[in-house]
């Protein structure tokens, strides 16, 4: 198979369906004085600003659709007898629903850092995740997002590794300028 779509059938669907009506139903029977006072920024009662996005990520379609990609994902797991999962982002709703199908299935999850604005979002891993940083300025950033130490390994920057082949062996001297493109959005990232 090489989708995941490949994976799913209505059962899977009828799952989705149920478990999302479920939660919906809590976040429904969640009276509306508790939301606001749960969400609340500096004495700024900031509910009624986020209500929209809150109906929208929480209204049944959505969780549904969430909820069968957790599903598919652990058939998946299941059925391919999955030893580890590989990612290289974390901020998606794939990544997400795969990283709590894995921790469900208790399977472990390493996610290799792939940008120079790596972990910029903090971070809200489950125990069963680990991470292969760039640097101890990544491993930092980590540690202060509350990620056990244990599941930080420093193992530089990986996605220069298969670039070696391709440099020069001999040593040549130039009155060039080298320049290196960091591609990230510096401002945005906060540098």
């Amino acid at each position: 198979k090489e989708t995941i779509y490949q994976y799913f059938d209505k059962s899977l669907l009828t799952i989705a369906k149920e478990d999302a009506a479920k939660m919906y139903q809590k976040w429904r029977d969640l009276p509306n004085q508790q939301k606001e006072k749960i969400m609340f920024h500096e004495k700024c009662k900031i509910f009624e600003y986020l209500k929209p996005g809150f109906d929208f990520f929480i209204s049944k379609e959505f969780l549904t659709l969430v909820f069968l990609y957790y599903h598919t994902f652990r058939r998946i797991l299941k059925q391919e007898n999955v030893k580890c999962i590989l990612l290289t982002a974390t901020n998606g709703i794939l990544e997400k629903c795969l990283q709590a199908a894995a921790f469900k299935e208790k399977v472990p999850t390493v996610v290799v850092q792939h940008g120079v604005g790596g972990f910029r979002f903090q971070q809200h891993p489950l125990s069963n995740v680990h991470f292969a940083v760039f640097s101890e300025r990544f491993k930092e950033r980590l540690l202060r997002d509350n990620v056990d130490e244990s599941n930080i390994h420093v193992v530089g920057p990986v996605i220069f590794d298969s670039i070696v082949k391709y440099r020069n062996k001999e040593k040549k001297t130039t009155n060039k300028t080298t320049i290196f493109f960091a591609t990230t959005t510096a401002v945005e990232e906060g540098y």
